[in-house]
């Protein structure tokens, strides 16, 4: 979901410098707007100002994803790797919450083979000869 907003973020800011208003590039309004578009519910009004947007960078919407990629590629790697990391983390938790757990069944193995023998040895020492 982070790496969709960034990849968000990223093709919103190419559409507004595709524009003239960049001086006064209201992120809020373009990010709603290709929010909007991409859902599917989008208004007339926002329809129209992505679609010039679009026109004015001669962009089609596959080109935009394309470039708003190729500009956020350096932000999703670092989110890949983070989201690798914690992968990692968590499995190596893993494996340390399977070693304690094992340890203990070991543990109470050994405890009853324990008893085990020593019920053994008393009953060879408590046969009559």
């Amino acid at each position: 979901m982070d790496k969709e907003l960034l990849l968000h973020e990223s093709m919103a800011r190419i559409l507004a410098r595709a524009d003239s208003y960049i001086e006064t590039y209201d992120n809020h309004q373009v990010s709603s707007a290709l929010e909007n578009y991409f859902a599917g519910n989008v208004n007339k009004g926002d329809k129209e100002m992505i679609d010039n947007l679009l026109k004015k960078g001669e962009l089609t919407m596959l080109d935009l994803r394309a470039r708003g990629f190729k500009d956020a590629s350096k932000h999703l790697k670092m989110a890949d790797e983070l989201i690798h990391r914690q992968y990692q983390t968590m499995r190596h938790l893993q494996k340390s919450i399977d070693a304690v757990d094992f340890k203990s069944r070991i543990i109470k193995r050994m405890d009853l083979e324990l008893t085990d023998l020593e019920n053994k040895a008393q009953a060879i020492d408590v046969k009559p000869s």
